[in-house]
């Protein structure tokens, strides 16, 4: 995989900062822009607080690199994905820099965050009415077996990089609306998405803003996609609390 040295954030088309990799390799350094110390927003309020100024990462932290990007990379069973299709290609993910990690994010992942350059191309959504989940979910058991004849970039691509611990698709309504599907994991029970349905739906009717839930086929747990992260309720970007409590 070809080296970056620097990678540009944006927001919703508009510059955030660059990120660049010191001389030593040790670390990452971020910038804002300009324009966005005028308009803009803290992406990190502790890590990176809205001023003018070069901001350096943590060298004995996530290999240098500053949490609130590392948060746009998938995790758990998307990461496993993703070291799979490396190591096919002859690397694997542990090899690889901060940068040539966001790079595999692009602008395809599922928070407000993108990433360029790229280095794969998003693939199409799938249509509701033509995906058979069931085998999916079989798709998504045997990708653990070691004697599995299942292309991890099936998975992968389809999930649009929405990380998570378990597996899931992303697919689309007639209407245009795209749909989270989540799958259940070797060591849930066979029920766990009307489980985690119910628990939404409770959510919701306690005034909690997620999120809209729905239950495909009956058992398969899913969340309106394009509400995940960025757009529940506005066009605001979010971070993991422990991003957040990172440098506390």
């Amino acid at each position: 995989m070809k080296d970056i040295i620097k990678t540009t954030v944006t927001y919703h088309g508009r510059n955030v900062g660059v990120i660049l990799r010191t001389p030593d390799q040790r670390n990452c350094v971020f910038e804002y822009d300009k324009s966005w110390i005028a308009e803009g927003f803290s992406v990190s309020p502790i890590e990176l607080p809205l001023k003018e100024g070069l901001f350096f990462a943590d060298e004995n932290y996530l290999d240098g690199a500053f949490y609130v990007f590392e948060d746009s990379m998938p995790d758990g069973y998307g990461l496993y994905l993703l070291d799979k299709m490396l190591k096919k290609e002859g690397c694997s993910l542990k090899e690889l820099s901060p940068l040539q990690r966001l790079s595999l994010v692009g602008p395809a992942g599922m928070g407000a965050l993108e990433y360029s350059p790229k280095e794969f191309l998003k693939q199409p959504v799938l249509k509701m009415e033509d995906v058979d989940f069931d085998d999916l979910q079989l798709k998504a058991l045997d990708i653990f077996s070691d004697k599995s004849t299942t292309d991890p970039s099936l998975l992968y691509y389809n999930s649009s990089n929405s990380g998570g611990a378990r597996p899931k698709v992303v697919v689309r309504q007639k209407d245009g609306s795209s749909w989270i599907v989540k799958f259940r994991h070797t060591y849930d029970p066979e029920d766990v998405g009307i489980t985690e349905y119910r628990y939404m739906k409770v959510a919701q009717d306690c005034g909690i803003k997620v999120a809209r839930p729905g239950l495909v086929r009956g058992k398969y747990f899913a969340v309106t996609g394009n509400e995940k992260y960025s757009n529940i309720g506005n066009e605001t970007a979010a971070i993991n609390v422990t991003g957040v409590q990172q440098n506390w």
